[in-house]
């Protein structure tokens, strides 16, 4: 075994919730969770569900799952916002969050509500949104200011990165859509012993 097989482990299998409320996310999250897979993402729309809510949903009724997001647009969220989500949440799961971090998708759905700043714009407010381990709420930037003192609101990053690579299925949401969605989930990860 070369050293980087040592240090990545085995493969692991998370799925991204294609559709669904909160509540829809917690019920997929126990079936995820009981057949096998390590993780389940949630994707951050514009407007509509929230991903967090969701993901705490899927917190409170599963033990070792991960949750995550599929992914944060970071450029259109305020760093200590993202930092309140994602520590309040990994502390209440007892550190099993992931942050996906992007640029997000620009769509129609995104510019109906505001407008493109250009993808060196979205780019620099990434950078910056992400400039420090800790998202100190000092913040002194071109997009960002804030001055409310050092607080260390993501113990979660301590751990280290976790590395997540997307695969998709592309189902409808409609009945037919959901109920394969669930047998896909019931049939566990491909190296799944079932």
């Amino acid at each position: 075994m070369s050293e980087i097989e040592a240090s990545v482990g085995r493969m692991r299998y998370g799925f991204v919730m294609p559709f669904g409320a909160a509540a829809d996310v917690a019920e997929h999250a126990v079936m995820a969770e009981s057949s096998g897979w390590d993780a389940i993402f949630d994707w951050e729309a514009v407007w509509g569900d929230d991903a967090w809510v969701a993901l705490t949903a899927a917190a409170m009724v599963t033990d070792h799952i991960r949750l995550g997001t599929m992914l944060t647009p970071i450029p259109r969220m305020r760093p200590w916002d993202l930092a309140s989500r994602a520590s309040s949440l990994d502390r209440l799961s007892h550190g099993r969050v992931i942050l996906g971090a992007g640029l997000g998708a620009l769509h129609e759905g995104w510019t109906a509500f505001e407008a493109d700043e250009g993808r060196r714009v979205r780019v620099e407010k990434m950078d910056e949104g992400l400039s420090t381990k800790h998202f100190d709420i000092c913040v002194e930037g071109e997009f960002y200011g804030a001055d409310a003192g050092e607080r260390d609101l993501t113990a979660w990053a301590e751990a280290g990165a976790t590395w997540w690579i997307e695969g998709a299925w592309r189902l409808e949401n409609t009945e037919a859509g959901r109920a394969e969605l669930a047998r896909r989930i019931q049939a566990g990860p491909p190296d799944s012993p079932r």
